[in-house]
């Protein structure tokens, strides 16, 4: 998506695209906990996701890793890793 800066706030960055006046979003600085660097507000704009972000706090204080992208309202969103096959349960061979 390209588009140019309106503001930069103390808590966000708010973008405006080139072709609309009004429509446009804010990005946070400030994600689950994580105060977010200038390269994964670059990844997220540009890209449309992160790399994996290790160590996001949710909301009862639990950590956990994800990427940051987009979800269908332009809204910032979490996509979760795939889990890793447990080793449980499985017989020895």
């Amino acid at each position: 998506m390209q588009g140019r800066r309106d503001g930069q706030e103390r808590k966000g960055l708010r973008l405006q695209p080139r072709s609309a006046q009004g429509c446009g979003f804010t990005i946070w600085k400030r994600v689950a906990d994580h105060k977010l660097t200038k390269k994964q507000i670059h990844a997220v704009i540009g890209d449309g996701k992160t790399r994996l972000i290790k160590g996001l706090k949710g909301r009862f204080g639990r950590n956990f890793d994800a990427r940051l992208t987009w979800d269908s309202q332009w809204t910032v969103a979490f996509e979760l890793p795939e889990p890793r096959p447990s080793l449980t349960g499985i017989d020895e061979i």
